[in-house]
């Protein structure tokens, strides 16, 4: 196996494919049943901007585009995956349950974009973007944090009343080349650029496409 392939494999190590959960490898006590529900229940509405040129795709996709470079360690990706698929039966959300530190659980979802296209600045290849659902000790949802650019540890904190929902999969407005997430148009500087609409029927008229994570 190339070392740049390796290494990326390891970062990837806790992050399971929401489809393939099937153990709890992380040995944190949480009934893989269990784990595997909730990431299915509360898995986001991610709505891609309008014009979006840098789709989502999976790690294994991008890796079949990208050459290993062993000095250094790096990968070097194909010019067009910047694109990402234009499959979405290629996108691929991944996710982690945890306990947390203070009760209840944490539902964490990462998106992988094979690039960020910043519009001026900061364009690098391999995006990756979260958002995380937090549950009370009886397992409700009490609200989420949305990751965006200097926000990511872990994010902006939403009570889940607050959040636009599809039934109880909480909906994630994805800013056009960056994918920092936001959860209202309103939230969103002057420098990213969203879906207008929280709505998924209404976004899906905007010409926002409309991805449904747990699909």
């Amino acid at each position: 196996m190339p070392l740049a392939r390796a290494l990326l494999l390891a970062a990837c190590a806790a992050l399971l494919p929401l489809a393939g959960r099937a153990a709890d490898r992380d040995g944190d006590g949480l009934d893989d049943a269990l784990e595997q529900a909730l990431l299915e229940r509360f898995a986001p509405v991610v709505l891609l901007a309008p014009g979006e040129r840098a789709r989502p795709a999976s790690v294994d996709w991008f890796l079949a585009r990208s050459e290993g470079l062993s000095r250094p360690p790096r990968l070097r990706p194909q010019r067009a995956a910047r694109a990402g698929s234009a499959d979405p039966r290629d996108w691929t959300v991944y996710g982690h349950v945890v306990p947390a530190r203070a009760g209840g659980v944490l539902v964490q979802y990462w998106f992988f974009y094979p690039f960020n296209d910043g519009h001026w600045l900061f364009d690098h290849e391999g995006d990756w973007e979260h958002v995380t659902v937090k549950l009370g000790p009886d397992l409700a949802p009490e609200g989420a944090w949305y990751a965006r650019h200097e926000d990511s540890h872990p994010g902006r904190w939403f009570r889940w009343a607050a959040l636009a929902r599809e039934g109880e999969h909480p909906v994630v407005l994805s800013a056009r080349g960056t994918h920092a997430s936001y959860a209202t148009p309103d939230e969103v500087p002057f420098y990213d650029r969203t879906c207008g609409a929280r709505a998924p029927e209404e976004a899906a008229r905007r010409g926002c496409r409309v991805w449904r994570t747990w699909a």
